[in-house]
């Protein structure tokens, strides 16, 4: 095994240990639960005339504008087409979109097994006569 090779296996082992894992849960919320909302990546929403509006990749987002009167609530974003879209929170039924969740179970044993391996391969260099 190379010296080269070496390093590109342990640098790719602690890259991966160091992002870490996280998963995304997919959601449906409807009208009465739109408190949770915040912190939901917007996918699609279910409009009151019935047309479903799809957002494109980065997703719409829930703002709140707050003013001496009134709330102002909607959902900002572009379409699948790239057009600004703003909808008040009015006319939306429901909504579709996911949130991203830490997962720590995940995270330790993915660490715990590229450590492992990292040790694994620095002995297998070691004893094939790698010079440092």
């Amino acid at each position: 095994m190379k010296l080269c090779t070496l390093r590109t296996i342990v640098l790719a082992l602690v890259m991966v240990s160091l992002i870490g894992c996280s998963t995304a849960k997919y959601v449906e919320i409807k009208r009465i639960d739109f408190s949770r909302i915040k912190d939901t990546k917007i996918t699609a929403a279910l409009l009151t005339n019935g047309d479903t509006l799809y957002f494109n990749w980065e997703g719409g987002q829930y703002i709140q504008n707050r003013t001496k009167d009134s709330v102002e609530q909607r959902i900002v974003g572009l379409n699948e087409r790239d057009s600004a879209v703003s909808l008040p929170m009015s006319s939306v039924v429901r909504v579709y979109g996911e949130y991203s969740e830490n997962d720590d179970t995940g995270t330790v044993a993915l660490t715990v097994v590229l450590t492992v391996l990292t040790e694994l391969a620095i002995v297998v260099a070691l004893l094939s006569s790698i010079r440092f």
